[in-house]
Order: structure tokens, then C-alpha cells, then sequence
């Protein structure tokens, strides 16, 4: 997404030019395990979260939806359905009183710049993965 080569992304972190791209292979395929000062150096160097590189298991709807079990374990959010005016169906999570909303505001904003035209598919993905709690 930033454009940047395994070679010139290996050379950033400092690795040898002429092993830089294989590093940086090994821990993409997973074949090198991603130390935690590694992946913030890895996220400084593109610019974003470290959150935004942390492997997800959500290949498929069964993961989705174990993932979405966890998040209302851990969070207490709840699942719900909201319908619309002309009956199309929503999915909802519900919070609990003195749930820290700001994180999901700022999201539905960006969200609706991105589907009203204002910022275009990689801004918006750029934002994602860039952004970091403001607390």
C-alpha cells in the first residue's frame, strides 16, 4: 500500500542490501517470527499503526464470526439488528453505559468522508491503518 519494495523496506530497517528483500519475505510468510521492536520499527518506517500489522485469522465467516464472539467478550459489545426505512437490515454492536465511543466516531466520520467522494479508497485505507487511540 505505501510502494515500497521488500528490498527498500528491508533497507530502511537496516538490513544488508543484499538480503534486505529475503528478510523482509521471512516475516511476511511467516517463516521469521516479528519481535515486537521489529513490527514498531517496521509500522515507523510505513508510516502506521503497529495495530494496523498484527495478523488477523479472518479469512473466511466462521473467523469473522468468532472474532466478533470475542469482541463482545472482551468489550461487552453486543450484537443487534437495526432496520432502515426501506427495510434494509443492519448490523449493530450495542455498548454498555460509559463505553468509550470516540474511537468509532472518528471512524463513522471517515467513513462517510470516504462514501460521500471527499477522500478516495487509499486515503481512506491510509487513515485506517495509520490510526492510533487520541486519548
Amino acid at each position: 500500500m505505501m510502494g515500497l519494495t521488500q528490498k527498500e523496506l528491508g533497507a530502511e530497517l537496516g538490513f544488508p542490501e543484499a538480503t534486505a528483500d529475503i528478510r523482509i519475505a521471512q516475516y511476511e510468510s511467516g517463516k521469521r517470527g516479528l519481535k515486537k521492536d521489529r513490527l514498531e520499527k517496521i509500522a515507523n518506517v510505513l508510516g502506521v499503526s503497529p495495530a494496523a500489522l498484527h495478523e488477523r485469522n479472518i479469512n473466511d465467516r466462521l473467523n469473522l464470526l468468532h472474532t466478533l464472539f470475542e469482541i463482545e467478550n472482551d468489550y461487552d459489545l453486543k450484537p443487534d439488528l437495526v432496520f432502515q426505512d426501506d427495510l434494509e437490515l443492519s448490523f449493530a454492536l450495542v455498548a454498555p453505559d460509559g463505553f468509550y465511543w470516540s474511537d468509532f466516531w472518528k471512524w463513522i466520520e471517515m467513513r462517510q468522508t470516504y462514501d460521500f467522494g471527499y477522500i478516495n479508497k487509499k486515503n481512506y485505507d491510509l487513515w485506517k491503518a495509520g490510526y492510533q487511540r487520541i486519548d
